[in-house]
């Protein structure tokens, strides 16, 4: 009799073992992409947001999203001040690469998908933005449909230290560009943006690097090109991409 429970108990142990190891189950910051909504329910128990009581910045603010690490670090007059803990875009729908502005700022109200908060970013190709969550077990985990997702307390802290125009560096994986000339005023791309980069590295001032080819890159164009004794026009051209080092 005895045997026949050991063999059944070494049966259930097994089973459970096979479950266990077929999860996709992951801590936060993991390599996994994905967490179910179960688990979620399990991590969103656990973790609520921060406690600490913290004061706000006092210089300029400017936010800096990591999305590798699913962190974003808020930065006073260039010096980190404080990170929290985010969720940002799944793989097929990742949140944008670039540099970006807050143009909104909403109270939410109760009980939306999008927490407490919502403040709207001038990225390219959707509406995105940093806001709290009703899923507070996503967080630390690639998971939305592109935008930054915060514990509300997190959020609600936030909110009130960043104003509209603060700045917000998002930097994650991004595809190779091969950039060709001319590159024109008025377009949009991720070649403007790896344009914008390059130029930056010589001294010239773009704007925010937006994908976005508006005044101030035309400014920087023009100045390379006046330095240069070239005509003093905004088309980034070979001879542009001859000086900036770009083949």
């Amino acid at each position: 009799m005895r045997s026949k429970v050991l063999v059944f108990s070494l049966l259930i142990v097994l089973l459970f073992a096979i479950e266990v190891s077929d999860s996709d189950f992951s801590v936060p910051c993991g390599c996994v992409e994905e967490v179910t909504k179960q688990e979620e329910q399990v991590l969103g128990q656990q973790f609520q947001g921060t406690k600490e009581e913290i004061a706000a910045p006092e210089g300029e603010v400017s936010l800096l999203v990591n999305t590798y690490a699913r962190q974003l670090t808020v930065y006073e007059d260039g010096e980190e001040y404080y990170t929290f803990p985010v969720a940002v875009g799944e793989s097929d729908s990742r949140t944008p690469v670039g540099e970006w502005r807050i143009v909104e700022k909403v109270d939410m109200w109760e009980g939306t998908p999008f927490g407490d908060k919502w403040m709207r970013l001038n990225a390219v190709g959707g509406s995105y933005g940093i806001h709290g969550t009703n899923r507070p077990g996503s967080i630390g985990y690639a998971t939305s449909n592109g935008c930054v997702r915060m514990f509300n307390q997190d959020v609600n802290l936030l909110y009130s230290w960043v104003e509209v125009g603060t700045k917000v560096k998002v930097v994650g994986p991004r595809e190779y560009v091969q950039l060709t000339y001319p590159i024109q005023p008025g377009e949009v791309s991720m070649e403007v943006m790896s344009f914008q980069e390059k130029i930056r590295e010589y001294g010239f001032d773009p704007g925010d690097a937006n994908r976005r080819f508006r005044e101030d890159t035309k400014q920087a164009v023009k100045e390379l090109k006046y330095l240069y004794g070239l005509d003093r026009d905004a088309l980034a051209d070979g001879n542009v991409f001859y000086i900036l080092g770009i083949r």
